[in-house]
């Protein structure tokens, strides 16, 4: 047997050695690695199976391009446009769809399931109505199909594509980081199709605009910390290769 065992020890020692000599990865190496995951926000990002191009581009040419319609604060004023199909009922909002109602109902509790819900009116381009919802420390906004009553999660507000075939929606909290920082896009639809969304670490988008049918114009909060806010404003374009 000891001719056996002492090969098979000396074999094991020899295992043991060359394992040791494998070189560690660096931190710096990881670093090198986060860094360039970072800055590819600021030039190319995939957004579910689409490259998005980033391009820096000047407050001016924001500007040019048109806004999307701006969202009345009041809910009153939405309920007696829309009193035939949406009602609220103390805590409770009724929304009346084709397939079936919808109830969203507020909750009022000084916990984690505190919920506030404002209606914000039905958008005709894609048959959607709005609803935004207040948490405890965060927010989104609801998507209702007007047909069948089914319900999309948005982070922020929707913004319609010009050829009405998409939806965008994009927020930003770099800072306090309580709500999803980053980028949503859908195919429009009675349930709307989730394309990509991303979230990001170098930037959030605070107002969206398209271009065209498959360009955003976007102006973004970019995390600076030499800034007194933590963050600086800047404009990019983003070509989603639709």
């Amino acid at each position: 047997m000891k001719l056996y065992l002492i090969p098979f020890a000396l074999l094991s020692c020899l295992l043991l050695l060359s394992c040791g000599k494998e070189k560690p990865v660096e931190n710096t190496e990881i670093e090198s690695v986060r860094e360039r995951l970072l800055l590819s926000e600021l030039d190319t990002f995939y957004l579910g199976s689409k490259l998005v191009h980033v391009e820096k581009i000047e407050k001016s040419d924001f500007d040019e391009v048109d806004a999307a319609p701006a969202i009345d604060t009041s809910e009153t004023n939405y309920l007696k446009r829309d009193s035939d199909k949406v009602v609220r009922t103390g805590d409770t909002l009724r929304i009346k769809t084709k397939a079936k109602d919808v109830l969203i109902v507020n909750n009022d509790s000084d916990t984690d399931e505190y919920a506030q819900y404002g209606y914000l009116g039905y958008n005709k381009d894609i048959d959607q109505y709005l609803v935004f919802g207040g948490f405890y420390e965060w927010h989104n906004y609801l998507l209702i199909d007007a047909k069948t009553g089914n319900q999309t999660v948005l982070w922020g507000k929707p913004v319609v594509s010009p050829n009405g075939k998409y939806i965008v929606s994009g927020n930003t909290d770099l800072v306090a980081q309580f709500t999803d920082n980053g980028i949503q896009l859908f195919e429009s639809g009675n349930a709307p199709r989730v394309i990509g969304e991303r979230t990001l670490q170098l930037w959030g988008p605070e107002e969206i605009r398209w271009s065209d049918a498959a360009t955003l114009f976007v102006k973004a909060n970019v995390a600076d910390e030499k800034s007194p806010d933590l963050e600086v404003t800047r404009y990019f374009k983003l070509k989603l290769g639709l």
